[in-house]
């Protein structure tokens, strides 16, 4: 039993998200925040998971990828347009933004 225990804690450790030091630095809003009309879009960005075993950690990929092409814009911030989930492909689709 302990050694089951062992494997599906070493599976989960597995499973975690690391962000970039350029994602870490990007705060996240929604589409509809009065916050995104004042600043500057500078583009359209998604992030995709496929595959994982658990939504939790699908989700977390897809954001950290997501965080990754908007710092890779030089954004600040990301708005998040919409989510799309299907045939365990989870998709966060957003639009970079200057804020700052």
């Amino acid at each position: 039993m302990r050694r089951i225990l062992f494997i599906m804690s070493v599976a989960l450790a597995g499973c975690a998200t690391s962000l970039t030091d350029g994602a870490a630095r990007i705060r996240v809003i929604q589409n509809d925040s009065p916050a995104a009309k004042a600043c500057t879009q500078l583009g359209s960005v998604a992030g995709r998971s496929k595959g994982l075993l658990f939504e939790s950690a699908a989700k977390s990929k897809a954001m950290a990828d997501l965080l990754d092409a908007a710092a890779n814009m030089g954004a600040d911030t990301v708005a998040i347009v919409k989510t799309t989930e299907a045939e365990e492909v989870i998709t966060l689709y957003g639009v970079a933004l200057k804020c700052l």
